[in-house]
């Protein structure tokens, strides 16, 4: 997911229309935030399950709750735009003549679990109305420990063009308020 559009009214319509779907939800936590604790709330009362993943960094186990999860055929959620905290593992990539750091989290969890990463937009197409985008799948894949590295790193490319290219065709949709953008990037990052 990604901070670009609605993702929260997305999860709550994704789970109404497919309510035996198994969904786990990685979310940042805020210190003393009541409406991030009210969303929370509600979506676990919808039947999502949500994993909180503090500024500190979470639990080493809080991943294989995740691999579990893919390995018995239900869909995980986690942002691909946004570090969340200082010992968070980044990729750089490319993105919008920028250099930024993506999360490596998602493209780790698709490499180790052999699942198909989605990438997802929900829009809001007016009052009570939505558009969702779904891209995928498309699967991370290293045929040697040695190319796993390029491997995630050409899927957080991938996921830094599409977002780029979504952006694009809706530009103040983009709920991302942390510092993003690095220094100018002439060509490829490698």
């Amino acid at each position: 997911m990604s901070h670009l559009g609605n993702w929260e009214v997305a999860a709550h319509l994704l789970k109404k229309k497919s309510p035996e779907m198994n969904l786990l939800l990685y979310m940042g936590v805020k210190q003393k935030e009541e409406i991030e604790h009210v969303q929370k709330q509600s979506l676990s009362q919808g039947g999502i399950r949500v994993v909180g993943i503090d500024r500190d960094g979470g639990s080493p186990f809080a991943i294989i709750e995740g691999l579990k999860m893919l390995k018995e055929g239900g869909f995980v959620s986690m942002t691909g735009d946004l570090l969340w905290n200082r010992e968070q593992r980044a990729v750089p990539v490319r993105f919008l003549r920028q250099e930024v750091k993506l999360p490596e989290a998602p493209h780790i969890l698709a490499l180790l679990s052999g699942a198909p990463l989605f990438i997802f937009f929900a829009f809001r197409a007016g009052r009570r109305h939505y558009r969702f985008k779904i891209i995928g799948p498309n699967y991370v894949r290293a045929s040697s420990r040695s190319q796993r590295a390029a491997a995630i790193q050409g899927s957080a490319q991938e996921y830094a063009r599409l977002l780029e290219e979504a952006l694009y065709q809706s530009p103040m949709e983009w709920y991302h308020f942390e510092p993003f953008l690095g220094p100018q990037t002439a060509g490829q990052l490698s």
